[in-house]
């Protein structure tokens, strides 16, 4: 049987680390994939695309994160954490299947706006990831 190469789901991964680094700096703000119905004031969105190989064991995706807040300088001020947090990740020995995360310009993914008058801002990284093998 020829070995293959599995990566990890990166929305659960990002989901995950944003929730606990944020829990870590004792802000609750909810981290999620898809809003609930009613979303509340504060809250970060994960959306990811595909991206491209690097090699066998490396691959990377596209992970938008848009942070919603009451006031604008709330939801500067979440994504600015946000991104400052996802930047960092790959020198974090908790998630070792996270090897870089670069700033990538893709303006053609921004997420809708959740509602035109919550505040809200977002960003698209390009998470380089290490596969396992199987």
């Amino acid at each position: 049987m020829v070995e293959i190469v599995l990566f990890p789901d990166v929305e659960e991964l990002v989901v995950g680390y944003l929730t606990a680094r944020l829990t870590e700096r004792g802000d609750d703000t909810l981290v999620t994939r898809s809003p609930p119905e009613s979303p509340p004031g504060r809250m970060v969105r994960v959306r990811s695309a595909w991206g491209e190989d690097r090699g066998r064991a490396l691959s990377s995706r596209f992970v938008t994160i848009q942070c919603t807040d009451e006031t604008p300088s709330g939801a500067a001020e979440l994504t600015e954490l946000c991104f400052a947090i996802l930047r960092s990740s790959w020198n974090d020995p908790s998630v070792p299947r996270i090897r870089d995360a670069v700033l990538a310009d893709r303006p053609d993914d921004r997420l809708p706006d959740p509602d035109p008058y919550v505040p809200n801002y977002q960003f698209t990284l390009s998470i380089l990831l290490r596969g396992q093998a199987q």
